[in-house]
């Protein structure tokens, strides 16, 4: 199992709410404010879901070091209390590409249903690197 050294990211979000007195405040549902999610907030938390799975790890190499283009990398479109993500991860060899991209979809639209309360219309992964598995090996003599 492959976990993560990163530490966890936070989450920005706004709250909007209505002037004291006016009539959105004293209209109930309307005077309680609205939550608005920044895409850099839904990226952020798409990444870390994507770490947080078995097979999934952080890269970068060659002139993404200097660029900060590592993988992770996410995409996001958020309308209202809906959002799209496009992800691209590494992943470690052997784990089963087709069955981890699988549980990061699963564990992205989980994370941004529960930590953002958003519905997510679709998550695409894209495999940018299969990388070999740096964990020592036992022998059998």
């Amino acid at each position: 199992m492959v976990r993560s050294t990163c530490r966890p990211r936070s989450v920005v979000a706004t709250v909007v709410s209505p002037v004291p007195g006016s009539l959105a405040e004293e209209d109930g549902a309307g005077g309680r404010g609205n939550l608005e999610i920044r895409d850099r907030a839904v990226k952020r938390l798409a990444e870390r879901a994507a770490l947080d799975t078995p097979g999934v790890q952080a890269h970068a190499g060659g002139l993404d070091k200097i660029t900060g283009r590592d993988l992770p990398r996410s995409r996001a479109v958020t309308s209202a209390d809906r959002v799209r993500v496009w992800l691209e991860i590494a992943v470690v060899w052997p784990a089963p590409v087709a069955t981890v991209a699988r549980q990061v979809q699963r564990n992205v639209t989980a994370a941004l249903g529960d930590y953002a309360g958003l519905r997510v219309d679709g998550v695409d992964v894209a495999v940018a690197q299969v990388l070999a598995d740096e964990s020592p090996t036992r022998s059998i003599e």
